[in-house]
């Protein structure tokens, strides 16, 4: 018996495999995928409280961006709405996911399979609210195309109160 050698992959080349994975998502994102605003914050620019480690007053905390940004999928899921000590007041959380590639080109990085504290900072737009970012998961088997990986993003509306220092943001704080 005859045993036919093949390339890695199971019945193309790896390689081959990859690129048509990459094509793939990408054509399901232009047609069922959406996008968000991606704002990233500007350590540099940014001047902080001496007592309260946050944006100062008068000059807030300071993003770049707003950019366009391709994922695959941005759910928003709106709070309860119940009484509280608060009022009725409800804070809306967002689930967005990407593939790595996605993240990759945005400028998401680097290596944001090892190190996400970078961009927990950063500010998602979606369907005219703006969401802080709480986590960021990034999911799936490891391979050194990253090809198998998507990257998660969970995220906590900002009430326009809490955007009011925020000169980058004055259009969402009125």
């Amino acid at each position: 018996m005859t045993r036919w050698r093949r390339s890695r992959g199971r019945f193309f080349p790896t390689r081959y495999e990859t690129k048509r994975m990459d094509v793939d998502i990408q054509a399901y994102q232009e047609q069922m995928g959406t996008t968000v605003l991606w704002w990233f914050f500007d350590f540099d620019d940014t001047q902080f409280n001496e007592t309260y480690d946050e944006g100062d007053r008068i000059n807030g905390k300071r993003f770049k961006g707003p950019i366009r940004l391709p994922v695959l999928s941005a759910v928003r899921i709106p709070a309860e709405r119940r009484p509280s000590d608060e009022g009725m007041y409800g804070i809306d959380t967002i689930d967005v996911r990407m593939s790595y590639e996605q993240a990759r080109r945005a400028g998401l990085g680097p290596e944001l399979d090892l190190n996400t504290t970078p961009h927990l900072n950063d500010r998602v737009g979606y369907e005219g609210r703006v969401f802080e970012i709480r986590d960021i998961l990034v999911t799936g088997q490891y391979d050194p195309t990253q090809t198998y990986m998507i990257i998660r993003v969970n995220g906590r509306q900002l009430r326009p109160d809490e955007m009011v220092f925020d000169p980058d943001f004055a259009a969402y704080s009125g």
